[in-house]
């Protein structure tokens, strides 16, 4: 993976970008994320049962009821969140 280019004349592409509320950093000196917590968000599961089967979603967290989580999904080009029984996802 490419390391993003912290120059300031190309960080506002970055702020700019559809979806990005905030970046990691101070003023326009972003702060580097550790490959650990970039692998962590990207994780990816699909869905092996149920109206959503066969779907690749993105795990975001555990839910407070037992066995549930959220996931984030794509679908007719929106993301949206769902939650579905843990035991009803896979890695991928």
């Amino acid at each position: 993976m490419q390391g993003l280019d912290t120059h300031p004349n190309h960080w506002h592409i970055v702020r700019w970008t559809p979806g990005v509320r905030r970046t990691l950093g101070t003023d326009d000196t972003p702060v580097p994320m550790p490959l650990e917590a970039i692998e962590a968000i990207q994780e990816r599961v699909r869905i092996r049962s149920g109206p959503l089967a066969g779907f690749e979603a993105v795990f975001d967290r555990p839910m407070a009821r037992d066995g549930r989580v959220r996931v984030l999904l794509e679908l007719l080009g929106q993301v949206g969140r769902t939650e579905v029984d843990e035991l009803d996802l896979e890695s991928t």
